[in-house]
């Protein structure tokens, strides 16, 4: 039996408003289906996105692991209307390494790279990425989050 991975609510009338607008549009409606304007707003994207984090009101970030890209949706306002004309913007991270979780932390977004074993750092403001390697062989890195641990004493 395949095992789900259970879904990271940011509030689940957010999270689903947000999977339906970076969702395919395969994947929400019917091809002879419309989509009523008054609800939902579709942006088409590069791929199938997988994981997504909201860092601001105006800026959406995802996965795009088939396509090996990290997108960024700017332009869109969740909760208030934006005076900027939404935009995409995409970061290559080579070729085979798979870009599944994301997290924005201190000014970067942290992601992991299952297809090379990598947990990877973007800094938004040059498109610069460094990428570490895990030590565990083959541990195809999936979820990342902020925070837990200590820092001495």
């Amino acid at each position: 039996m395949k095992q789900v991975q259970p879904l990271k609510v940011i509030s689940c009338g957010l999270l689903v408003a947000l999977l339906l607008t970076l969702w395919p549009a395969q994947m929400v409606r019917g091809a002879d289906e419309a989509v009523d304007a008054g609800k939902f707003t579709q942006y088409n994207v590069q791929g199938s996105p997988k994981n997504l984090f909201l860092e601001t009101d105006n800026r959406i970030w995802f996965t795009l692991p088939a396509a090996n890209k990290i997108g960024l949706l700017t332009g869109v306002a969740v909760n208030a209307a934006s005076a900027d004309a939404p935009a995409l913007q995409y970061f290559d991270t080579g070729a085979g390494t798979t870009p599944y979780d994301l997290v924005y932390y201190d000014g970067f977004i942290w992601f992991t790279l299952l297809g090379s074993n990598q947990i990877g750092r973007l800094n938004p403001a040059n498109g610069v990425i460094k990428t570490y390697n895990i030590p565990t062989a083959n541990s195809e890195p999936t979820g990342i989050t902020t925070g837990g641990g200590t820092s001495g004493s």
